[in-house]
């Protein structure tokens, strides 16, 4: 069949006229080879050309496009408007989002904080104990728990920064004698507990309990007397995973009334 005879009845034309590309082409036998028969234009990429196959009886296609595109400029400045817009948005969201995370986050420690040590208070120190215990592999754990005898009635006889001085050092001192995993806070205004997860049934670990429960003595001296905050303490141990920090330190309290209970039956029985 002659070609340039298809060629003319096709009217190609037609499509050029209506602002359309065009490419006609064909393969040999074996697939192997594209020839292109006429093209619109050869600087065009017809790959997302809509494409034709017919038989004449060679198989010959025909590949055609819009010459503006698919979409019209202005449809295309409104999708890449939207897109922008959405993905400012996106943004938007997600800067919102890590925002109220990060103030939650500041709220609840705030909430969980003694604002006068800035040590941890008591539900914040059961939190991070019981969430550090479900975290590692081992529950196993150190509650030393201390109590600050006469600490009510000294603070009645110096000023506030004298207490703040005081409780400062006392945070100080936790850093510097306890890892960074120990959690420890002020349960209440004559409560100390440090939460420490490692051995601490070796000489050198019971060296630095007690050097630290000896920062904790306070002397003052009012009108010629002495007065003094006395540190008590306790140790409990727990390798119970069910075993709740709020549990732990209630057996301390228990334990540590026992300790006083008997000290006072010894120095009852040492007047007689």
């Amino acid at each position: 069949m002659d070609s340039d005879y298809v060629l003319d009845k096709m009217h190609l034309d037609f499509l050029t006229d209506r602002r359309y590309d065009y490419e006609l082409w064909r393969v040999n036998a074996l697939g192997e080879k594209k020839t292109i028969i006429q093209v619109s234009d050869a600087s065009i990429d017809f790959s997302d050309a809509a494409k034709l196959e017919f038989s004449l009886p060679a198989t010959w296609n025909l590949s055609i496009q819009p010459s503006d595109g698919w979409l019209p400029a202005d449809v295309k400045l409104l999708i890449d408007g939207c897109c922008a817009v959405g993905a400012l948005l996106i943004l938007g969201c997600a800067y919102l989002l890590v925002k109220v995370i990060r103030q939650k986050k500041e709220l609840q420690k705030a909430a969980y904080t003694d604002p006068d040590s800035g040590l941890l208070n008591r539900e914040g120190f059961c939190y991070y104990v019981d969430r550090s215990r479900h975290m590692q592999s081992s529950a196993a754990v150190t509650l030393l728990y201390i109590q600050l005898h006469n600490f009510h009635r000294l603070c009645r006889n110096v000023s506030r920064q004298e207490v703040l001085i005081y409780l400062h050092s006392i945070r100080d001192s936790l850093q510097e004698r306890f890892s960074l995993d120990s959690i420890a806070a002020r349960l209440s205004d004559e409560e100390i507990a440090v939460a420490i997860f490692e051995d601490t049934q070796n000489e050198k670990a019971m060296e630095q309990i007690e050097d630290f429960i000896l920062q904790l003595f306070w002397k003052k001296k009012f009108h010629g007397k002495k007065e003094f905050v006395e540190p008590k303490s306790c140790i409990i141990r727990s390798t119970a995973n069910q075993t709740t920090a709020e549990e732990l330190l209630k057996n301390a309290v228990m334990r540590l009334n026992e300790l006083y209970d008997l000290q006072t039956e010894d120095r009852a029985e040492a007047d007689k």
